[in-house]
C-alpha cells in the first residue's frame, strides 16, 4: 500500500533512515508542503529517541525546504530558518555539509536585509529598516 494514504504516525519509527528518505521521496515526487509536514513531525520523533545524527539531517532538510517553501519573505521565516540551520551546527560540529548551509544562509539573510536597507534609503525610510537589523542582530546574538 501507498504510505501517503496513511497517517504521518504510522511511519516506521524503527528505522529512522527508512522513514527520512520515504519523506524526501515525497518532496521529490512534488508532494512538497505534505512531505514538509512530516518530515516536521518527523523531526520530533527523533527528537525523543536522542539520534544527534539524524536530528542534524532533519533539520539540514527543513531549513533547506523552508527557503524553497517561502524564501526569506519575513522575520518570522529568517528566524525558523536561521534555527534550523544553527542546529544542524549544534548537533553535529564537525559536518561540513551543515556548516556550508549555515554560512550560505547567513549570507542570504544579510543580502536580504541590505537589499532592504537600500530599498528603504531610496524611499526615505531608513530608519524602519535599520530598527528591523539592529531587532534581528540583537535577537539572534541573544540565542547564540
Amino acid at each position: 500500500k501507498d504510505p501517503r494514504e496513511f497517517p504521518p504516525e504510522s511511519l516506521p519509527k524503527k528505522l529512522p533512515r527508512v522513514t527520512f528518505a520515504y519523506i524526501k521521496q515525497l518532496w521529490a515526487a512534488g508532494e512538497r508542503r505534505a512531505a514538509f509536514n512530516r518530515l516536521r513531525d518527523f523531526g520530533v520523533t527523533v527528537t525523543a529517541s536522542g539520534d544527534a545524527s539524524m536530528k542534524a539531517r532533519v533539520d539540514l532538510k527543513l531549513g533547506e525546504w523552508l527557503l524553497q517553501l517561502d524564501r526569506l519573505g519575513s522575520d518570522a521565516i529568517i528566524a525558523r530558518t536561521v534555527a534550523r540551520f544553527r542546529s544542524t551546527v549544534e548537533l553535529e560540529p564537525q559536518w561540513a555539509k551543515g556548516w556550508h548551509k549555515w554560512a550560505m544562509v547567513n549570507f542570504d539573510v544579510v543580502e536580504h536585509y541590505a537589499k532592504l536597507l537600500a530599498d528603504a534609503v531610496d524611499n526615505d525610510d531608513a530608519a524602519a529598516s535599520v530598527d528591523t537589523v539592529v531587532v534581528f542582530n540583537d535577537s539572534d546574538a541573544r540565542r547564540g
